[in-house]
């Protein structure tokens, strides 16, 4: 009976062992997978970034030009008649199509 005792005894040691042996592990990999998000996070914002300065001087230049090309308010002018005009023409043949359906 005593010798049972005494392998009961060494098992819940060595369960203990392995208990405190997994809980170190899982901390070691909590660590590891917050440094790999914490790495992924600050590339995406790194990229991020990198593409608002790009947008930023893309603007930059966009504006530059405008303000060296005389013909600009004309195409702006034509650009919104363009748009007007096409969004009327939609409105009278959906309009037509709706009528003669109803018809």
């Amino acid at each position: 009976m005593e010798e049972i005792m005494k392998a009961l005894s060494n098992i819940q040691k060595e369960l203990e062992e392995q208990k405190l042996t997994i809980q170190k592990s899982g901390e070691q990999v909590t660590a590891k997978v917050t440094q790999n998000i914490d790495s992924i996070i600050d590339e995406k914002f790194r990229i991020l970034e990198e593409k608002y300065d790009n947008l930023q001087e893309n603007k930059a230049k966009k504006n530059k030009q405008q303000q060296h090309d005389p013909n600009i308010r004309i195409r702006r002018a034509n650009n919104a008649t363009e748009g007007v005009t096409k969004q009327t023409m939609l409105n009278y043949f959906t309009n037509k199509n709706t009528t003669n359906k109803n018809a």
